[in-house]
Protein backbone atom coordinates (compact mmCIF):
# COMPACT_ATOMS: atom_id res chain seq x y z
CA UNK A 1 0.00 0.00 0.00
CA UNK A 2 1.31 3.46 -0.94
CA UNK A 3 2.81 5.94 1.77
CA UNK A 4 0.48 8.17 2.86
CA UNK A 5 1.26 12.07 2.59
CA UNK A 6 0.89 12.56 5.99
CA UNK A 7 2.97 9.44 6.29
CA UNK A 8 5.88 11.04 4.01
CA UNK A 9 5.76 14.50 5.60
CA UNK A 10 6.08 12.96 9.04
CA UNK A 11 9.09 11.33 8.26
CA UNK A 12 10.21 14.62 6.38
CA UNK A 13 9.85 15.98 9.17
CA UNK A 14 11.56 14.03 11.68
CA UNK A 15 14.58 13.83 9.21
CA UNK A 16 14.77 17.50 9.24
CA UNK A 17 14.65 17.32 12.96
CA UNK A 18 17.87 15.23 13.46
CA UNK A 19 19.80 17.15 11.11
CA UNK A 20 21.50 18.97 13.32
CA UNK A 21 23.81 22.15 11.65
CA UNK A 22 23.51 24.31 8.68
CA UNK A 23 20.26 25.30 7.34
CA UNK A 24 18.07 22.22 5.89
CA UNK A 25 15.98 20.50 3.41
CA UNK A 26 13.85 17.02 3.40
CA UNK A 27 12.22 15.19 0.78
CA UNK A 28 10.11 12.25 1.13
CA UNK A 29 8.85 9.62 -1.69
CA UNK A 30 6.78 6.69 -2.02
CA UNK A 31 7.22 5.40 -5.62
CA UNK A 32 6.09 1.96 -7.23
CA UNK A 33 8.64 0.21 -10.20
CA UNK A 34 7.23 -2.15 -12.52
CA UNK A 35 9.62 -4.31 -14.84
CA UNK A 36 9.60 -7.50 -16.71
CA UNK A 37 11.88 -9.78 -18.24
CA UNK A 38 11.70 -13.85 -19.15
CA UNK A 39 10.89 -14.69 -16.02
CA UNK A 40 7.93 -12.46 -15.56
CA UNK A 41 6.56 -9.03 -14.38
CA UNK A 42 8.11 -7.62 -11.16
CA UNK A 43 6.57 -4.95 -8.57
CA UNK A 44 8.63 -3.20 -6.44
CA UNK A 45 7.79 -0.17 -3.54
CA UNK A 46 9.77 2.18 -1.91
CA UNK A 47 9.72 5.28 0.67
CA UNK A 48 12.85 7.03 -0.16
CA UNK A 49 13.66 10.16 1.73
CA UNK A 50 16.75 12.77 0.45
CA UNK A 51 18.58 15.63 2.95
CA UNK A 52 20.21 18.22 1.76
CA UNK A 53 22.21 20.16 4.21
CA UNK A 54 23.71 23.94 3.54
CA UNK A 55 26.71 24.48 6.05
CA UNK A 56 29.55 26.92 5.68
CA UNK A 57 28.55 27.90 2.24
CA UNK A 58 28.32 24.29 1.40
CA UNK A 59 26.33 21.49 0.23
CA UNK A 60 25.89 18.02 1.50
CA UNK A 61 23.24 15.39 0.40
CA UNK A 62 22.49 11.98 1.24
CA UNK A 63 19.12 9.06 0.34
CA UNK A 64 18.18 6.31 2.06
CA UNK A 65 15.17 3.87 1.87
CA UNK A 66 15.91 2.97 5.68
CA UNK A 67 13.18 4.63 7.36
CA UNK A 68 13.18 3.55 10.42
CA UNK A 69 14.77 6.24 13.29
CA UNK A 70 18.07 5.24 12.76
CA UNK A 71 17.80 5.15 9.58
CA UNK A 72 16.86 8.66 9.80
CA UNK A 73 19.42 9.68 11.76
CA UNK A 74 22.44 8.34 9.95
CA UNK A 75 20.77 9.84 6.65
CA UNK A 76 20.70 13.59 8.72
CA UNK A 77 24.11 13.01 9.78
CA UNK A 78 25.00 11.50 6.48
CA UNK A 79 24.36 14.83 4.33
CA UNK A 80 25.93 17.10 7.53
CA UNK A 81 29.16 15.08 6.77
CA UNK A 82 28.84 15.62 3.21
CA UNK A 83 28.27 19.02 3.75
CA UNK A 84 31.82 19.49 5.39
CA UNK A 85 33.30 19.16 2.10
CA UNK A 86 30.71 18.95 -0.66
CA UNK A 87 30.09 21.47 -3.33
CA UNK A 88 29.64 25.44 -3.03
CA UNK A 89 26.29 26.50 -2.44
CA UNK A 90 24.86 28.58 -5.32
CA UNK A 91 21.95 29.92 -3.08
CA UNK A 92 20.29 29.14 -0.06
CA UNK A 93 17.12 26.50 0.59
CA UNK A 94 13.79 27.45 -0.75
CA UNK A 95 11.13 28.10 1.80
CA UNK A 96 8.99 24.81 2.99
Amino acid sequence: MPATRDDLLALAERALELAEEGEAQATAWWERQHSSGPAGAVTSEAVSVEVAVVRDGRVGLATTTDVDEDGLARVATGAGRMAARGQEATGSLPEP
